[in-house]
């Protein structure tokens, strides 16, 4: 965790304190009270790609999704996902919420942002008959890269150039953060 955000850190040693902050049964060896970072419609922007999740609610790929934009320079909009603040979510980061531009947001509030959003082209990477291969395709920055759940794709109207990965029809298709993680080191 980035220094500037904790509060308080324990250990073992700290028993009653430690054991109240953890929610594992084989926890690290420190925990700590931390402040969430509050980053701005700006910050975000400033990232040449934007990663948008639709309704991932799998705390696990939300958290890794956050890592992996630490990892490739992009930032992130969790469009009625996973609370980013759930621990599980925290854990998963491994840190990265505390570095990766993100803001949280309902679909209402997505829509106020639209204007803000108008100089980025928007990719929905997805599956589909009419997609562009993503390695075929000339993908122009600054952009958003928007991705689903595995179960319902992108659900809400959030209009964009299909992209998909090209994979062996073996596999109905890749996991979230599998995707992204492919998607965002071609475009790193």
């Amino acid at each position: 965790v980035a220094k500037d955000f904790v509060d308080f850190s324990f250990t073992p040693s700290d028993s009653k304190q430690f054991h109240k902050l953890v929610t594992t049964q084989t926890p690290q060896e420190e925990a700590a009270v931390v402040r969430i970072p509050q980053w701005s419609h700006y910050d975000v922007l400033q990232k040449d790609v934007v990663v948008l999740l639709d309704a991932v609610q799998d705390p696990g790929n939300v958290g890794s999704i956050v890592s992996l934009c630490s990892a490739f320079d992009a930032s992130l909009l969790l469009l009625e996902s996973a609370d980013i603040t759930s621990p599980k979510v925290v854990r998963a980061s491994v840190g990265a919420l505390f570095t990766t531009p993100w803001i949280q947001m309902n679909f209402s509030e997505y829509v106020e942002m639209k204007q803000l959003l108008s100089e980025h082209t928007t990719y929905r990477l997805e599956r589909r008959r009419n997609a562009v291969s993503f390695d075929a395709a000339v993908l122009k920055k600054p952009l958003i890269l928007v991705a689903g759940s595995e179960g319902h794709g992108i659900r809400k109207e959030i209009e964009g150039i299909s992209v998909s990965l090209t994979q062996s029809m073996n596999l109905e298709s890749l996991n979230v953060t599998h995707a992204l993680a492919i998607g965002l080191y071609e475009l790193y």
